[in-house]
């Protein structure tokens, strides 16, 4: 299966410094073709192949400067899957290519390539236990090698329950997209050549039970981000650091669900403690992050002919 995309866009709004009236406008072209291809090799033997490529172009005026840039992406992937007993074996390599391209602010500007081997092992221990357990490499041509390991134990005490644990660890290399930089535009940056990746590990621990009419699940989760990355930007000028201590989120998260036509109804709730440490040194919650967020969805429906809902969140 091949796919193909493109698109055009042209935004402008009004400036809002108090001595212009200069408009601000972002114009945005972007262009993609992705692929995948499957092989039967013998039985419960699969043969998997994808490939990707995309570019974003923007030409984007904040007030009284301009900024124009190109963002491109490309991904190969090959995979192997074979199923034998109660194990089912995943192995397979990747390559990823990500440039960016600043027209006018060559010290944002990079070329990552990333080559990978990966690999994961989903072991079935009755009907009851199953357990995966995944490994992948990165060798990334600015940051050096980083290992992700992840493990995942399921088990259904019953046939409408289920508990789960779940563990893992990733890294993600500095890019100047961020909300700050979107927001105010950047002529001028600092410090982002001396930028070192982030890296995070997490767990979370979920419990679901279900029935024809119903559904629970409920996680507590938690995670640490070291090197997070950290960006002030005002009038221009960004100055890009990773932040010292490490960056702290822990949380739950409801989801209940009840069906009985024509009614439906979906809740949720989410606590969420995230904290950084200011340069200070003081530990402070992370800004603009809410402690509490929740939702409620509920709808009726009568099939092909009439439904109405509300929304509150």
């Amino acid at each position: 299966m091949v796919t193909a995309g493109g698109m055009a866009e042209t935004r402008t709004g009004g400036g809002i410094a108090a001595d212009t009236n200069r408009a601000n406008a972002l114009n945005t072209t972007h262009y993609d073709v992705a692929g995948t291809a499957h092989r039967v090799l013998g039985p419960m033997t699969l043969l998997d192949a994808r490939a990707a490529f995309g570019v974003t172009d923007h030409d984007h005026r904040h007030d009284a400067f301009l900024v124009v840039d190109r963002h491109a992406t490309v991904l190969l992937e090959t995979s192997l899957r074979i199923s034998r007993g109660r194990h089912d074996l995943i192995a397979g390599a990747a390559i990823e290519r990500e440039s960016y391209d600043s027209r006018f602010l060559d010290a944002l500007d990079f070329q990552y390539t990333t080559p990978a081997l990966f690999a994961q092992d989903q072991v079935q221990f009755g009907d009851r236990l199953t357990l995966s357990v995944s490994g992948r490499v990165d060798a990334h041509s600015e940051y050096g090698t980083f290992f992700s390991p992840r493990a995942s134990l399921l088990y259904r005490p019953v046939d409408d329950g289920s508990l789960r644990l779940a563990t893992g660890g990733g890294f993600f290399p500095p890019t100047p997209f961020t909300d700050e930089t979107e927001e105010v535009g950047v002529t001028s940056a600092r410090g982002f050549a001396e930028l070192q990746p982030e890296t995070a590990r997490g767990v979370s621990a979920d419990i679901a039970w279900f029935s024809e009419q119903a559904e629970v699940n409920a996680t507590l989760f938690g995670s640490v981000v070291r090197d997070a990355l950290d960006v002030t930007a005002s009038d221009g000028i960004a100055e890009f650091s990773n932040r010292a201590g490490d960056t702290r989120t822990w949380g739950t998260e409801l989801l209940a669900r009840y069906r009985k036509e024509p009614l439906l109804i979906t809740a949720s709730h989410v606590f969420l403690n995230a904290t950084e440490v200011e340069p200070s040194g003081e530990r402070v919650r992370v800004p603009l992050t809410p402690r509490h967020s929740g939702g409620l969805v509920a709808s009726l429906e009568s099939h092909e002919r009439r439904r109405a809902g509300i929304e509150l969140y």
